[in-house]
């Protein structure tokens, strides 16, 4: 069994889960965040297309 740090403090094996689980949310909020910001890169880059097209039928029309 694990020691603890002190008579009412956590053990050494808790602090290393509760430092990895921070650890992993941080990657999962970066993750997210990276997914929102292709997203919005995506949106931008369908707007971008639909007005190059109706350019593209104005001029050949």
């Amino acid at each position: 069994m694990a020691r603890a740090r002190g008579f009412f403090g956590p053990s050494e094996r808790a602090l290393e889960f509760g430092k990895q689980y921070a650890e992993v949310l941080q990657y999962w909020g970066e993750f997210f965040a990276s997914g929102s910001k292709l997203v919005g890169a995506n949106v931008k880059l369908g707007e971008l297309a639909s007005d190059a097209a109706k350019e593209w039928d104005q001029w050949v029309n």
